[in-house]
């Protein structure tokens, strides 16, 4: 703990001696103070977020500064739940900082921060005032955008129908009422709302022609048409974008994903005629090149082995100088290895690595080549390919993650020996890495299968040592818990179960209290418990997972384990019959209120039934 706090002081330390020189306006220095104000609220290190935020306010004299710092307190206060110091924090800042032009973009922030921690009607009260009282601020359109799209996110239509006309009438001449009408159609369009959201679009369309988002909102209306398979109104939208927008920057990425909306739902032909259409109307154009692999991707997955290959030709061709050309050419190798044309795809990465030998997807195309050895069980080629690799891209930043993915091919091949010497040397060579993080976790589920109980141990303590800052840490150890789990499933071994327990209880040691993701660990630890015929232990976890979050993927099944564990408990005794039909009665009952559709609520509604 002392060479923690020793830590924290000189990180603190270290970012005052930066956040000094922020009254020559350094954005960097600033965007330095401000992760690490994040970073202490995400390890939950509130009192060290204030000292910093209240020392910069102190030592520095630009009002610049000086915002943007008690923006960063404000925030501390709401994360840490102190809401009525935040709201007096607030409120001076508006009387302290009235003539700042930043001001409003400081409350719209705080407005979030209102938002993430649950407090709707503060947020809305914040974006009402910043949009109310700072109509000259041109970034008060934005705190109304936020009104209208917290109403949605929180189903208050009236509301959120009552800020959407405010912000049409209010804001007509803000040069961003297009974006943020766009915005809000978007909103309304996610909340189900599709009339309305059709209506916004339009208006920006008619109202706002020459806008830059103009084009966004004809593009949207099309797409909406597509997920509607309105052939009438979608063929008319897309007559009216290529039309009205012809001369525009953005036609061929608006004709490109357009066209995807039509592929998504089914009409694959009507795709095909918007992409071709953007690579010979716009053929210089940026996007142009997606709509070409597009068609490529396409005929891969239809298997047109003939109209594939014209395609891919015309993509190496007429875009072989294009800055995006070997990703394109690496996502439809991608496609044709999909549809198990392996020869082919071998053949499109090849060219990748041998024509754009210094782009990324050089790399990814040779990774991609010994996937398909792998996947082929030509293990000797596998490896003459990896040493090509090695060879050739030893020294790039995106090595050591190739290296990964490759070692867990050979991983999920059983090919274990390569596994972990590919593992070993990603600890050895990259130690402290988030790659070595999980090349170790590798390992440790590596040894759980071969019955190396000894190795798998020291791979969890090597975790929890070296790597206990990592973000990744407890899932990883988790992984190795659930490994021994499922070598319990496989083997029937009781030993097993128990070290999944043991391992998955360290896992929770690395969480922080509160962390809803603790659901996900005490759901396999009650697993395990059950396992074991715990059935008391294993009531507790799922009780306790489901509590650190009624939302999460298994919360259905905790309340159906619930249930079953007290029906055991009946069975051998521990309990009467007539408590575990009390407690099996609310636990199906709230299963059935909380998750009607759950696989599980048959089996809860005949239980409840039953005479």
């Amino acid at each position: 703990m002392k060479t923690h706090l020793l830590c924290v002081a000189a990180c603190a330390m270290i970012a005052l001696c930066l956040l000094n020189e922020l009254v020559l306006g350094a954005e960097s220095d600033l965007a330095a103070f401000e992760a690490a104000i994040d970073r202490h609220l995400s390890a939950g290190e509130y009192a060290q977020a204030k000292a910093l935020a209240q020392d910069v306010i102190l030592q520095n004299s630009s009002s610049f500064v000086k915002l943007r710092a008690r923006l960063a307190l404000a925030k501390t206060y709401i994360v840490s739940r102190q809401f009525e110091a935040a709201e007096t924090l607030t409120s001076d800042v508006i009387v302290q900082s009235a003539t700042d032009p930043n001001l409003v973009q400081a409350l719209c922030q705080i407005g979030k921060s209102w938002e993430a921690n649950g407090q709707a009607d503060r947020a809305s009260a914040i974006y009402k005032r910043a949009a109310d009282e700072f109509t000259a601020n041109p970034f008060s359109i934005w705190a109304q955008k936020n009104l209208c799209t917290l109403y949605l996110d929180i189903r208050n239509t009236a509301s959120a129908q009552s800020a959407t006309d405010h912000l049409l009438t209010a804001f007509g001449e803000n040069p961003n009422i297009s974006q943020a009408i766009c915005n809000v159609g978007d909103a309304w369009l996610k909340s189900g709302d599709v009339n309305r959201a059709i209506g916004l679009f339009e208006y920006v369309v008619a109202h706002y022609p020459k806008a830059a988002f103009s084009i966004w909102s004809q593009k949207n209306l099309c797409t909406i048409y597509a997920a509607q398979k309105n052939i009438s109104a979608g063929d008319a939208a897309i007559a009216k974008l290529k039309t009205a927008f012809k001369q525009h920057s953005s036609i061929s990425k608006a004709l490109c994903q357009v066209g995807d909306a039509w592929l998504k739902n089914g009409d694959t032909a009507r795709a095909i005629r918007l992409y071709e259409y953007a690579v010979v109307n716009y053929p210089g154009a940026n996007h142009s090149i997606w709509s070409q692999k597009n068609l490529c991707t396409i005929y891969a997955r239809e298997v047109d082995v003939d109209a594939g290959e014209a395609a891919l030709t015309f993509l190496k061709t007429v875009f072989k100088n294009h800055p995006n050309v070997a990703q394109a050419l690496c996502e439809t190798g991608n496609e044709w290895q999909k549809a198990g044309f392996s020869v082919k795809a071998a053949d499109i990465f090849k060219y990748v690595a041998e024509h754009y030998p210094d782009s990324d997807y050089a790399l990814w195309s040779q990774k991609n080549i010994i996937a398909l050895r792998i996947e082929n069980r030509d293990f000797e080629a596998a490896r003459t390919v990896w040493a090509q690799l090695r060879g050739t891209f030893g020294n790039h930043s995106k090595f050591r993650q190739a290296s990964l993915q490759i070692a867990n091919l050979w991983k999920d091949a059983e090919a274990y020996d390569e596994a972990v010497d590919m593992y070993g040397d990603i600890v050895s060579t990259y130690p402290g890495t988030t790659e070595a993080l999980w090349a170790i976790k590798n390992l440790g589920q590596i040894a759980v299968r071969k019955g190396q109980d000894a190795v798998a141990q020291t791979n969890v303590d090597t975790l929890m040592t070296e790597y206990r800052d990592s973000r990744f840490v407890a899932e990883a150890v988790l992984l190795i818990g659930e490994e021994y789990y499922f070598a319990g499933n496989d083997s029937g071994i009781t030993e097993s179960y128990e070290n999944a327990v043991k391992v998955i209880e360290k896992a929770l040691t690395l969480l922080d209290a509160g962390n809803p993701a603790a659901a996900n660990f005490l759901y396999a630890k009650g697993l395990s418990l059950r396992a074991l015929e715990q059935y008391g232990k294993a009531t507790e976890a799922f009780k306790s997972a489901y509590q650190a979050n009624a939302r999460f993927e298994h919360a259905d099944y905790c309340c159906f384990a619930i249930a079953d564990c007290y029906e055991r408990l009946a069975e051998d005794g521990v309990i009467s019959q007539a408590e575990a039909d009390s407690m099996i009665r609310s636990q199906f009952t709230q299963l059935l209120e909380q998750f009607p559709n759950s696989k599980y609520a048959p089996l809860a509604t005949t239980y409840l039934n039953r005479d």
